[in-house]
């Protein structure tokens, strides 16, 4: 062979246990791993954010589950905690980092506990990092801006809607949307029940409303209201006034389930109050508009028999606002109607 020696040009080296050359083993680099994450977990227990900013620097998973308790992972574990800013942001823009990583039971995001908790500095780094997730929906279907409105965190419903564009018509998995919990809270739709506190969504939240799509009542997932049907339930009139007046919502379509109005719904409102000018206001804007006090609903009830089985106060309320409406003659034939 000319003296060439096995290995040398034209020839194949020799058969053998190839040598592993430069970086350490996998075995090694999984001992190294499991000792940041270790570290990482030891921070996370002590609350020690220096110590945590270290381990995820050094290599730590970003999207280690580190409180069982709770369900929450580093980035939700954070927010939750109100870590520094800094830290967050380190952790959100991690390019391992799933922002959208279900958490807990409910299956919520990093953005859903910023939204409920009302944390807005977090939030924003999030909607920074990946605004295309600002309608990303937990396991019961509920959207960041859902459980904002449903914990009423104003500061997180308003960059939600104002800044980064939320659906206010996604609804959860039982189509209860946001703009019903906006107007009637979570469970508040049972008899002598306390209205949702914030009650200060301005007016331009309604106009990203569709008129189109009903809602189910927060715990009674048959029912299916108009946002118009929504608001009278609510006694919301500042709502009414702007759905009817300026978006020209129809007051006088029935639900499908009852086959109850607008109006049957004001007077079936858990939220009623006594004899009142603004009671009066609200149903002479439903009038006005199109509302019928003799319209039957499925059952055989009139607006005006839910009205006075309400109580004195709401029956005068309409009797007065039927007679501003409709005439004094017409009000006083309901009134004998009623009280012969």
């Amino acid at each position: 062979m000319n003296g060439m020696r096995r290995g040398g040009r034209g020839m194949p080296p020799a058969k053998g246990r190839a040598r592993h050359v430069g970086g350490p083993s996998l075995a090694e680099r999984t001992r190294q791993q499991r000792n940041v994450d270790g570290e990482l977990h030891q921070a996370v227990a002590i609350q020690n954010f220096n110590g945590v900013r270290e381990a995820v620097n050094a290599g730590a998973n970003p999207n280690a589950l580190v409180d069982r308790d709770r369900g929450l992972n580093l980035l939700s574990w954070l927010i939750y905690w109100d870590a520094p800013q800094d830290l967050i942001q380190l952790v959100a823009r991690h390019p391992q980092t799933n922002i959208t990583a279900a958490t807990g039971p409910d299956g919520a995001t990093a953005l859903h506990i910023a939204a409920a908790e009302g944390k807005a500095d977090a939030l924003r780094i999030l909607l920074t990092v990946a605004p295309q997730f600002r309608n990303v929906r937990d396991h019961l279907g509920r959207t960041p801006l859902y459980v904002a409105i449903a914990n009423e965190k104003r500061d997180t419903e308003m960059i939600l809607v104002d800044e980064y564009g939320a659906d206010v018509n996604i609804p959860d998995v039982d189509e209860v949307t946001p703009f019903a919990v906006a107007l009637l809270g979570t469970n508040s739709t049972e008899p002598g029940a306390v209205p949702p506190a914030d009650l200060a969504l301005p007016l331009y939240f309604w106009d990203l409303v569709d008129l189109s799509r009903p809602s189910a009542l927060p715990g009674d997932r048959q029912q299916r209201l108009s946002p118009v049907a929504l608001a009278s339930l609510a006694r919301r009139g500042d709502i009414m006034n702007f759905l009817v007046s300026e978006r020209r919502a129809r007051v006088d379509l029935p639900d499908r389930l009852e086959g109850n109005t607008s109006l049957h719904w004001y007077f079936l409102s858990p939220f009623s109050e006594g004899y009142s000018p603004v009671v009066r206001a609200d149903i002479e804007l439903l009038l006005n508009n199109g509302a019928d006090y003799r319209a039957r609903n499925k059952s055989g009830q009139t607006p005006v028999a839910l009205a006075h089985a309400q109580g004195a106060g709401a029956f005068l309320d309409l009797v007065e606002a039927i007679a501003t409406v409709r005439g004094a003659t017409e009000a006083d034939r309901i009134w004998r109607i009623y009280n012969p």
